[in-house]
This record gives structure tokens, C-alpha cells and sequence, in this order.
């Protein structure tokens, strides 16, 4: 299953940071096999440095779908 999450208004809470129940779940639906993606409007950079301060990692569609970047 993949699971594609926005960023603004859905994963980041009113501090504009990922919770820990969003991480949690994230990395809960991984350990299940799920793909988890990003889509955002937001830069690759914005997106990818809200996951590392999550310690999380995911691959990315931002820019609107113009960039599509895998997690490492």
C-alpha cells in the first residue's frame, strides 16, 4: 500500500513540525510494509529537513509533483 501524506494543513502540526504521533504512525505503517511519500508544494529541501528533524525518512514528490526524490 502507499500511503501519501501533504505536509501544510496534515503532517506538521500549528509549530510547523512533524508530532511524535505522526512519526509514530509513519514509522508504524513502514514496520507494516507501507510505502509512506510526501507530497508537498514545498521544496525538497523544506520537506527533507522537516523529515530529518523527525529522524524520519521517506521519499519525496514536491515542488508539486515536478520533483520525485527516493529516500536513501
Amino acid at each position: 500500500m502507499l500511503i501519501a501524506l501533504d505536509m501544510d494543513g496534515t503532517l506538521l502540526n500549528a509549530e510547523g513540525e512533524i508530532s511524535n504521533e505522526n512519526k509514530e504512525a509513519i514509522l508504524q505503517a513502514q514496520r507494516l510494509g507501507h510505502i509512506v511519500i510526501i507530497a508537498t508544494g514545498r521544496s525538497y529541501m523544506d520537506a527533507e529537513r522537516q523529515l530529518r528533524l523527525a529522524d524520519l525518512e521517506c521519499p519525496v514528490v514536491s515542488l508539486n509533483g515536478a520533483v520525485i526524490t527516493l529516500a536513501e
